[in-house]
């Protein structure tokens, strides 16, 4: 029996932000308007990389792939990109990819793809060469966020300047950054703010240091969902809290460079996996004198999350994110 034509659609998805949501949204639709399978394609390391650059991406390639599937991609199958790849003419790939690997029945792909050497091809490009060979392709029109479209670079941008609010518009939901809640030295505690530290991935992108109000999500060891809401729901609001990003009050300690205080969370949560969503930029660092002068700062910081967090429930913006069950890619 021949297997179902699937329908594709191909990106870095770097962030998962509401340009990239779209695309995935027409595959979905499209995969299920014909009962084909959903199927995205992604690329690893970030064609980036071979030019030299160095800029860190929105969420690792584990995260890219969770991000996908929860949007309801079937199967997430990721290409290494090398300088084969990198030099491939857009001809030559759409029929290695597209047609013979595939056997591609559609292909949905963003405003902005590119794909081939030279960037040399595109949806209309694909469109035009799909005809002859069977394989329909669709061009998904850009989000339109604040004037101008969603991409990455933008995300990228309002996340490296604190903008946590504006990244938040861009992606559709709060930037977050996952980990294990690791022991610190428990300075915090002792100043009355006990918090989670977990120390990302080197390569992923980080706000600037400093004071953010935000949420956060916790999963035992042993749990299935990062994200369980009441009696199981999926997809549930983060606990409010107030996460701090860098080095801790007086400087110098080699603890992970993200905290957060729960608020109303009580008890060690070592080895849990965690999840920290931004919201709003509360203040930058500052150097303290003494510890009673930290105190009264961090008081005045959870203070500040809770009139933020008040404000935001009021005007409708919350910590709701898609729930992420970790998934295994397939290498093409």
């Amino acid at each position: 029996m021949t297997p179902p034509r699937p329908v594709l659609t191909m990106g870095m998805f770097d962030g998962c932000h509401l340009g990239h949501r779209a695309v995935v949204a027409e595959t979905v639709r499209w995969a299920g308007e014909t009962g084909v399978p959903a199927v995205a394609i992604t690329f690893d390391p970030h064609p980036r990389t071979l030019a030299g650059g160095t800029s860190p991406a929105l969420g690792t390639l584990a995260e890219r792939v969770d991000g996908l599937r929860s949007l309801g991609i079937g199967e997430v199958c990721v290409m290494r990109f090398d300088r084969r790849l990198q030099e491939e003419p857009a001809l030559l790939f759409a029929r290695r990819i597209f047609r013979d690997r595939f056997g591609a029945s559609g292909v949905a792909l963003g405003h902005s793809a590119r794909f081939g050497r030279d960037r040399g091809g595109d949806a209309a490009w694909l469109a035009a060469w799909g005809a002859a060979e069977g394989i329909a392709v669709r061009a998904v029109p850009p989000v339109v966020v604040d004037g101008a479209p969603a991409s990455s670079s933008r995300v990228r941008g309002a996340v490296g300047g604190g903008r946590m609010e504006e990244a938040a518009r861009l992606l559709g939901r709060p930037w977050s950054v996952a980990g294990t809640v690791a022991r610190g030295q428990a300075l915090a505690r002792r100043l009355g703010l006990p918090t989670l530290n977990i120390a990302p991935p080197p390569d992923r992108l980080s706000p600037p240091a400093g004071v953010y109000a935000g949420w956060v999500w916790l999963r035992e060891p042993s749990a299935a969902s990062l994200r369980p809401g009441p009696a199981g729901e999926a997809g549930a609001v983060g606990r409010e809290a107030v996460l701090h990003v860098g080095a801790r009050p007086g400087g110098g300690l080699p603890d992970p460079p993200f905290e957060a205080h729960v608020f109303g969370l009580e008890g060690e949560r070592y080895g849990w996996a965690v999840e920290f969503g931004f919201g709003g930029h509360l203040r930058a660092p500052v150097r303290f004198a003494d510890e009673e002068e930290a105190r009264r700062q961090l008081a005045l910081d959870a203070e500040a999350a809770r009139r933020w967090h008040l404000a935001n429930r009021r005007s409708g913006f919350s910590g709701e994110g898609p729930q992420i069950q970790p998934q295994q890619p397939r290498i093409v």
